[in-house]
Parts: C-alpha cells; structure tokens; sequence
C-alpha cells in the first residue's frame, strides 16, 4: 500500500486535454498523501470483509488525486496474468511466464533493462514484464489457471 513520502513509478505516459504532458512513463514522483478506505463488512452482504483499498494518491508538486491504476507499485503483492490489448480492451493472453505459470505474483517494479520503461519482477520467478502488459488476475482465471 503506498503511503506519505514513497517514491513511485508512472505506469504509462500522461497526456492533458490541451496536448501538455504531464508524466512519462517510467517517471519516478513523491507521494505526498494516500487516500485509504478503511475495511469495513459490506451493507448488502454482513458477512462479507471488505479489505481496506487505495483510492487516491496526491503527489508533491501536482494538484488534484490520481487514481492508484497510475503508478505501478499499486499492484505489487497481487497476482498479475499477461494480457493484450485488442480495439482498446486488455485481454487474457494465455502465455505463461518463465515459471510455467499463467499468473504470478509482483514482486517490485523495475527498469525494464532492454525497453527502459518500468517493468515487473516476480516472486515465482527471476523473469520481468513491462507493466503494460500484466494485469490482475481476477479469482475465476486464478481457479482455472492454478
């Protein structure tokens, strides 16, 4: 979970409405506050825990809250499939990591060495994957895939 004063990495280039960029991607910014709901049963369904979440991050030197989804570290210690983009929707890709697995477990986000864009390492394995190509595995593909 990111917190006040962690260094994060951008996922993706951030462009304005008026063309003026914003962030590169593979661009490294401080978090000034994380906004956090805390966990909580659900109203509909007393039973059911919901876990606390990220939904916001400011950031030193910019206005306003970003959403989580734009900087990679939101998904570290989740398990992550390889996806694809088809006509702008991400799909499952069905190619396995290094490990044999169809998902894995971010470990931590690095410099992708030949792409130098930011990438993921994982815990299964010594393998990485640029950030644009993982997604999280939702619980029905981890039952079928593991």
């Amino acid at each position: 979970m990111m917190k006040t004063g962690d260094i994060v990495t951008i996922a993706f280039d951030v462009i304005r409405q008026d063309g003026v960029m914003l962030f590169n991607a593979g661009e490294k910014v401080k978090v000034r506050e994380a906004s956090v709901d805390e966990g909580h049963y659900s109203k509909l369904c007393p039973d059911l825990w919901i876990p606390e979440r990220l939904t916001g991050v400011l950031l030193e030197d910019y206005y306003g809250f970003w959403s989580p989804s734009t900087f990679c570290e939101w998904k570290i210690g989740k398990k992550v499939a390889k996806s694809r983009s088809k006509k702008g929707v991400e799909i499952f890709n069905r190619k396995k990591f290094k490990s044999g697995n169809y998902i894995n477990t971010v470990k931590g986000v690095i410099d992708h060495p030949k792409l130098h864009i930011p990438a993921y390492t994982f815990e299964e394995d010594e393998s990485y994957v640029e950030c644009r190509r993982c997604q999280v595995a939702e619980d029905e593909l981890n039952k079928l895939f593991n």
